[in-house]
Parts: C-alpha cells; sequence; structure tokens
C-alpha cells in the first residue's frame, strides 16, 4: 500500500525507467514490418470481407442478430492452465 503522497509519482507507479525509448520502439516495428506480413483470415476469405467491422455491418443492414465469444485468457499460459 502507498503510505505518502511522495509515491504517488508516475516513476514509480509505471517504473518509466525501464521502459524503452518511443524512437528505439519505432526503430523495431519498422524493422519488423520488412519480416511480417498481414494476411486475411480464414474468417474474412469464409465470408468476403476486409475486416470484422465490414461483416458486422453487413450484417446489420441485413437484419441478422450476431453474437460475439471471447475464448481464453489474457496469456496462453493460462488459457491452456484453465482448460484441464
Amino acid at each position: 500500500m502507498i503510505s505518502s503522497p511522495d509515491a504517488l509519482n508516475r516513476s514509480s507507479i509505471f517504473g518509466d525507467e525501464i521502459l524503452p525509448k518511443a524512437m528505439d520502439l519505432l526503430a523495431e516495428g519498422r524493422a519488423a514490418a520488412d519480416e511480417w506480413r498481414v494476411v486475411p483470415a480464414a474468417f474474412q476469405a469464409e465470408y468476403h470481407v476486409a475486416s470484422e467491422l465490414e461483416y458486422k455491418q453487413k450484417a446489420m443492414r441485413e437484419g441478422r442478430l450476431m453474437q460475439h465469444a471471447h475464448l481464453g485468457c489474457r496469456s496462453l499460459e493460462t488459457t491452456v492452465a484453465e482448460q484441464v
């Protein structure tokens, strides 16, 4: 528990001293973009849409009901552990 107002500062909460510099992150992103390609998902090919948003907008125009399910946890390890 934080006991004094002095402890309520960005550095003590977020630990900025360990965060990478924004310019370094941008450089890493640019380098990764040369190696990685984002391709359409099987869902997009199946329904002939460019995105989930396009699919949902199309369904709304057609008056169809949709549902959404979130399967899994925020980490692979937790998801696997919960499946047992």
